[in-house]
């Protein structure tokens, strides 16, 4: 497989560095230096002088917060460049897989969600990737996106790092309990999206939108009291204050689906990809960022 990533420095492409370390042909990981995704010029030069046969799209606009005043931006990173890599994968004949979210749905649904659940987006990042699934489906029907949900990992920004962050400096942490999901770590995301594509060019014909996150689920409070549970042996007489908060009480610009939990039955069955429990997969991130943290916690 000659593999292009576009998007360098997230948490999946990351992720993907690891997983795909001892690939025979190393893959290529494009940021905003190398090829700007929004540049349909530049994207094809390079997928051109790269010569791949698979693509996976992580590039994208994933500060909430922010696109609700940065809408522009985050329409050009999350619709107007997956159109782009999808008309140009589809002309190159290049498999191509993109990543979207379960902030596409509203979260009034009393189970996890399925792939042909209606997609109501609640704010504007929602509205912008759900732009860019339509669009990569019109522009290249042969491609697969897949779902996923409150992601973390070992590198870069998420939920699991400021929590750890935060309790090595002693903060009292208030977290909302009326957001329920199934936290997914990139590393086991990374291997999801290598085998789906791997299926792809061994022949597969399975296109469209599939759903893949961990087994189970919790709420963000429920994720935070995990991190800091597992976490206790290093913090010797640490205590950190946890309070679980309504989300009425948490401020934010952007509103959030109250249910983010995804089905991923459908992906399981198709590429045959064990899921493992999101308490599996934290226990496995936290012991990468053991050394890091447990010598925040014992510093003088």
């Amino acid at each position: 497989m000659r593999l292009v990533v576009f998007g360098q420095n997230g948490q999946l492409a990351q992720a993907l560095r690891s997983v795909c370390s001892n690939m025979a042909v190393p893959p290529v990981y494009l940021g905003r230096a190398q090829c700007d995704v929004t540049n349909a010029a530049q994207v094809a030069d390079c997928l051109k002088l790269l010569k791949p046969n698979a693509v996976i799209n992580t590039a994208a606009y994933t500060a909430v917060e922010t696109a609700e005043a940065q809408i522009a931006q985050a329409t050009a990173l999350n619709a107007q460049a997956p159109q782009m890599l999808a008309e140009i994968t589809s002309r190159l004949n290049i498999a191509l897989l993109h990543l979207s979210t379960d902030y596409v749905f509203d979260g009034t649904k009393s189970a996890p969600y399925v792939e042909n659940d209606a997609p109501n987006p609640l704010n504007v990042y929602g509205r912008s990737k759900l732009k860019g699934e339509e669009a990569v489906r019109d522009r290249n029907p042969e491609a697969l996106i897949i779902r996923t949900s409150w992601v973390f990992s070992p590198f870069a920004h998420n939920f699991v790092r400021t929590i750890l962050q935060r309790a090595a400096k002693g903060e009292a942490l208030s977290v909302v309990d009326d957001q329920i999901g199934t936290p997914t770590a990139a590393l086991d995301l990374a291997e999801a999206c290598v085998r789906a594509i791997k299926a792809k060019l061994d022949g597969s014909k399975a296109s469209g939108i599939y759903h893949y996150a961990s087994s189970g689920e919790t709420s963000w409070f429920g994720l935070a009291n995990a991190i800091l549970q597992h976490t206790q042996a290093w913090r010797d007489t640490n205590e950190v204050a946890l309070t679980a908060i309504g989300s009425e009480q948490f401020k934010t610009q952007a509103v959030r689906p109250k249910n983010s939990r995804l089905n991923s039955e459908a992906f399981v069955r198709q590429f045959g990809h064990r899921q493992p429990t999101w308490q599996e997969s934290l226990a496995g991130t936290l012991s990468l960022l053991e050394t890091e943290f447990s010598a925040k916690w014992r510093a003088p």
